[in-house]
């Protein structure tokens, strides 16, 4: 199911890696967390290419802003439905419902990606974290 016929074989432990860039190279991406969350995550978002996610253990600051089945396909944590999300949008480009969603999920994470991983907002959210979380430390300090 792979776009670039250079990649031979599936890419698995023990093979050499492929550079982020390689993967807009292919169809579907299924993403896994690390031993934390997934920092490659919302990078994967602004490829062309459909993102899989396996349901985090761990989630990051950007979470909450995105939703499943709508920027991303969504895959439990048991694989359990594995097959049945990423089948369908492998099958050929010729099935008009297929490319449609495939296109729709892309373009909903390419939007998300505009709004929410720019410099100035990723400060702005965390500048107000920051701030309400140590605001009342602040004022309950006591002075002399």
């Amino acid at each position: 199911y792979k776009i670039n016929a250079k990649y031979k074989g599936p890419c698995i432990w023990g093979r050499s890696r492929i550079c982020f860039e390689d993967f807009a190279q292919f169809r579907i991406v299924l993403d896994a967390d690390g031993s934390s969350w997934s920092e490659r995550f919302p990078c994967l978002l602004s490829l062309n290419i459909v993102v899989a996610k396996l349901d985090p253990f761990f989630v990051d600051y950007l979470w909450p802003t995105l939703q499943p089945g709508h920027h991303f396909v969504s895959i439990a944590t048991d694989s359990s439905n594995l097959w049945s999300a990423l089948v369908p949008l492998l099958e050929d480009d010729n099935n008009h419902d297929t490319s449609h969603q495939r296109t729709c999920t892309i373009s909903h994470a390419h939007q998300w990606c505009l709004t929410h991983l720019r410099y100035e907002c990723m400060i702005e959210f965390n500048w107000s974290r920051w701030n309400s979380m140590f605001c009342g430390w602040i004022v309950a300090i006591p002075t002399g």
